[in-house]
């Protein structure tokens, strides 16, 4: 009985990775929730992936999002020639 609960709590690290990538995109169900939980509590590896995961998740949202802002505020080369014809003209 004891073993077949170990069982089904335990995941391997490539299961517990799968399911901390999972975790981003969708909910976790409860017996995900609580086998993600108890691995993670037990492997250090695991859980610094977990933390480094997140980490770049951020670092590359906020790239996305400046580089999302930097072309929405930019100017087209046109455009931008435009500019510069209409100020010689001047």
């Amino acid at each position: 009985m004891m073993r077949r609960l170990m069982n089904l709590l335990m995941l391997s690290c490539k299961q517990a990775t799968a399911l901390i990538e999972k975790k981003k995109l969708v909910p976790l169900s409860k017996p995900e929730q609580l086998q993600l939980t108890v691995h993670t509590k037990m492997c250090k590896a695991c859980s610094t992936y977990s933390v480094q995961s997140d980490i770049m998740d951020k670092s590359l949202q906020q790239f996305w999002n400046q580089k999302k802002s930097e072309e929405k505020n930019s100017l087209s080369e046109s455009s931008k020639q435009k500019i510069i014809d209409q100020i010689k003209k001047m």
